[in-house]
């Protein structure tokens, strides 16, 4: 069975704990087919007695007799194959939920920040389907059923050595198309797998990509790629058909053939005075039904193949991403944060996208990083939230690293909005409140307020207000709502240190006003800001600036002194008007640095030029040769 745990893959089997632990369930299984493959024979005995007691007798009590104890047989057995199909559902339901969970964290992780990694998640949660679906299939069925074969091989042996022989002949056939059944379709049945990912991938892009085909012409380009990976998987699925398909009308045809010579045999037997007539019938039922269960494994060889690869990648993931354990609950963080020569490269890089970044904050401290764009401020600020695990380097929280929380208590210490706001189906509310079970309403309220956002939900909402919902990824609302109802949750529970991408890049003068109050506010509760920004208004409120050039640290310090320094390296007169590329506008609008630094802000009624160091590249004093991983030490030599 591909989920036994007598091998040494199994000891990293998700299912030995949960098998272990159904032992009841599993022992009740085996006995209940036990009982149901003996009552099997009932069919073929009561056919031996008619024809061999009440006919010659011409008994009509003795039949109805026969007749009464038959139907009790088969109601039993019903009865019990019922039984067993509940016990095998319910294994499946049991093995689903124990699993689903782990999962679920296991998928959440692989999907972060990795496309490959949403499909290697997605992937995961067929492969639960795929073993359910066979556990509580007639696959499994078969399995239990395969070992009673001796109990019809005994019988029929005991009717006459020959039928036993035949059987055991029979058996042994389609035991070796079984065999081949595994060796052929191996190759046809994982090609065909890869060529169903493939084909759900370009079908996801297209579907997630509809907007952009459209508005550039390219839907005929990218179902021509969909039609190419459909036929390919088509080729690849009538391949495994024909191999799988081949196999089952030979052991279906081999079973058909030994049904008649087992007639002819038993006529054999019969003229020869060596059996009964009743034992011609009997032998044929009982023959074919003990090879009944192995051309139904061969039938569901499909299944089990999907079951057991399901199984080998279900294993393989969840020891490469195990549960976590519960750490000792610490008090949530309230006092300090910092990191320590941190090195981020995004999930699946082998390039660093920032290196060397130390610095230390504590309570009530907020701190502004800006830089060019690529300059590895993102990187930067998901390392902080957790979103992407550091290479190297530490986080800590409290002097302690984020390893002394669990994950769900440091979750509600922090409050991060990514520059790209993803919301989930369901309501305003429960969006703000992180789908908390039992939300603190007033909490949503006041981080609404907070987001400037309460008075639009009012009047926007009259009737439904904090209840109404958002639909699928809340993809129908305004980039400034979205971003709004994005800084909420982040201000919800009030956390300790707030980690904010681009917060105001979609709002207007009003939510501008907002996120500056929300910050003073929380500076004043004591809690620490992080805001990654473009914008220099903003970082009036800051007590820190860290400027990033090359995924490293150019300057950090104060945030006056450090914007002073920071401005004076591109201050420098305009060569000329023929140098500058003056875009429309009015006064104080934007041009390009004659040097190609970025651009500048020119200053009305004067020839020279103030420059805006927020969108510049900071000047270089290092390499600016690509870092990469491999050229690393490792975590012992850190």
């Amino acid at each position: 069975m591909f989920f036994s745990t007598s091998s040494p893959k199994a000891a990293r089997s998700p299912l030995g704990p949960i098998l272990a632990a159904s032992r009841s369930t599993i022992s009740t299984l085996g006995l209940t087919s036990g009982v149901i493959n003996a009552l099997t024979l009932t069919g073929s005995i009561f056919m031996m007695q008619v024809y061999d007691r009440v006919i010659g007798s011409q008994s009509v009590p003795t039949l109805i007799g026969l007749s009464f104890i038959a139907v009790v047989a088969y109601i039993f057995q019903g009865w019990l194959e019922g039984v067993r199909g509940r016990l095998l559902t319910l294994l499946g339901e049991k093995i689903d939920i124990d699993l689903s969970g782990r999962v679920h964290a296991a998928g959440a992780k692989l999907a972060v920040g990795s496309a490959k990694g949403v499909q290697e998640a997605a992937q995961a949660f067929r492969d639960l389907e795929s073993i359910r679906t066979f556990v509580t299939g007639q696959g499994l069925v078969a399995a239990l059923d395969i070992p009673w074969v001796l109990l019809y091989v005994l019988v029929a042996t005991i009717l006459h050595p020959l039928f036993g022989l035949t059987t055991i002949i029979a058996a042994a056939m389609l035991v070796w198309l079984t065999w081949k059944t595994e060796r052929q379709s191996k190759v046809p049945v994982k090609d065909a797998f890869d060529a169903l990912n493939q084909q759900s991938q370009v079908l996801d892009a297209n579907l997630r990509g509809a907007e952009s085909m459209q508005a550039n012409g390219m839907i005929a380009n990218r179902r021509r790629l969909w039609v190419q990976a459909h036929e390919t998987y088509l080729e690849a699925q009538r391949n495994a058909s024909f191999v799988i398909g081949g196999y089952t009308y030979a052991a279906k045809t081999i079973r058909m053939v030994l049904q008649s010579f087992v007639l002819g045999l038993g006529a054999f037997l019969a003229i020869k005075g060596q059996i009964t007539t009743g034992a011609i019938i009997a032998a044929s039922i009982i023959v074919a039904r003990a090879l009944s269960p192995i051309d139904q494994a061969i039938a569901s060889w499909r299944p089990f193949i999907a079951a057991r690869d399901a199984h080998e990648r279900l294993s393989g993931l969840l020891v490469r991403l195990p549960e976590e354990q519960r750490p000792f609950e610490l008090a949530p963080p309230s006092h300090s944060f910092a990191i320590n020569q941190l090195a981020v490269a995004p999930p699946g890089a082998q390039t660093l996208s920032v290196a060397g970044i130390s610095f230390a904050l504590k309570a009530g401290d907020a701190l502004g990083i800006v830089g060019p764009s690529g300059s590895g401020k993102s990187t930067l600020a998901k390392a902080i939230a957790g979103v992407w695990k550091p290479v190297r380097g530490a986080i800590s929280f409290d002097e302690s690293g984020p390893q002394q929380w669990d994950e769900q208590t440091l979750g509600r210490a922090m409050g991060y909005l990514a520059q790209d706001v993803q919301l989930f189906d369901g309501t305003i509310a429960a969006n703000i409140a992180r789908f908390d079970v039992t939300p603190v309403e007033a909490d949503v309220v006041k981080a609404a307020v907070g987001a400037s956002l309460d008075g639009h939900i009012r009047s926007k909402y009259p009737q439904t207000g904090y209840s109404s919902p958002i639909g699928a990824g809340g993809g129908q609302l305004a980039g400034g709502l979205r971003q709004r109802i994005g800084l909420a949750r982040a201000l919800y529970g009030d956390p300790f240190l707030l980690i904010l991408d681009e917060p105001n890049s979609n709002l207007d003068d009003e939510g501008n006003r907002a996120l500056r109050k929300a910050i003073v506010d929380a500076k004043s509760r004591g809690a620490i800001v992080i805001i990654v920004t473009h914008k220099e208004d903003i970082l009036e409120d800051m007590d820190l600036l860290l400027v990033m050039a090359n995924g490293t640290v150019d300057l950090f310090g104060p945030r006056a002194e450090t914007l002073q320094k920071w401005r004076e390296r591109f201050r420098r007169p305009i060569r000329s008007a023929a140098t500058v590329d003056t875009m429309p506008g009015s006064n104080g609008q934007a041009s390009r640095h004659p040097n190609g630094t970025g651009l500048v802000r020119t200053v009305p009624h004067s020839g020279a030029a103030e420059p805006n160091p927020i969108a510049a590249p900071a000047k270089q004093t290092w390499s600016t040769a690509p870092l990469h991983m491999s050229k690393l030490p490792n975590k012992r030599g850190n």
